[in-house]
Parts: C-alpha cells; sequence; structure tokens
C-alpha cells in the first residue's frame, strides 16, 4: 500500500518538477507540532546545478494534496516536503 501511495506521489512531483529529475520518494505519516496529520515526503531528485524552481516547488504542494487523497480513499493529510540531491541522500544514508 504504501509503495503505491509512493509511486502515485513520484509520478506527480516528477510532473509538476519537470525538467528535474526525481530519482526516489519516500513518504511516511506523522503528525505536525501541534499534533495535526502530515505526510513527510522526503524527494531525491538530479537537477542542473541542482537548482530546483521555487514555483513549482510551491505549486506542487496542491497537487499533492490531491494526490494523497485520491490515494489514500480520502486521507487529509498535509505534504511537507524535503529535497535532497543522490550524493546528500547517500551521505545520509537515505532513499
Amino acid at each position: 500500500m504504501q509503495e503505491d501511495i509512493d509511486k502515485e506521489l513520484k509520478k506527480i512531483v516528477q510532473e509538476q518538477l519537470a525538467p528535474v529529475r526525481i530519482i526516489g520518494l519516500k513518504s511516511e505519516k506523522a503528525e505536525d507540532a501541534d499534533g495535526d496529520p502530515i505526510l513527510r515526503i522526503r524527494v531525491v531528485y538530479k537537477a542542473e546545478n541542482n537548482r530546483l524552481d521555487p514555483n513549482k516547488v510551491a505549486d506542487v504542494i496542491g497537487y499533492l494534496r490531491d494526490g494523497i487523497k485520491n490515494t489514500t480513499n480520502g486521507l487529509d493529510r498535509f505534504p511537507i516536503l524535503s529535497f535532497t540531491t543522490p550524493e546528500e541522500a547517500e551521505a545520509l544514508g537515505s532513499i
């Protein structure tokens, strides 16, 4: 189930941030400091000069919210994104 969610979220992020290439994506259910439900999404990406377009990153949140509702049978969790390059991910031992 989680793999299916991550696969769908990766597809959304890839479409919205193109031409950036999404190498990996992993999500996990969590709660923020106020106890509200969130979905932590860790994205490993490859881009020219390791730069993301801030406007595209801001816009991707809305698309992810719709994707989360559609792939989790209506579960309403706010997406919290973190981005890392493959080199950073390797150094951190993530994804």
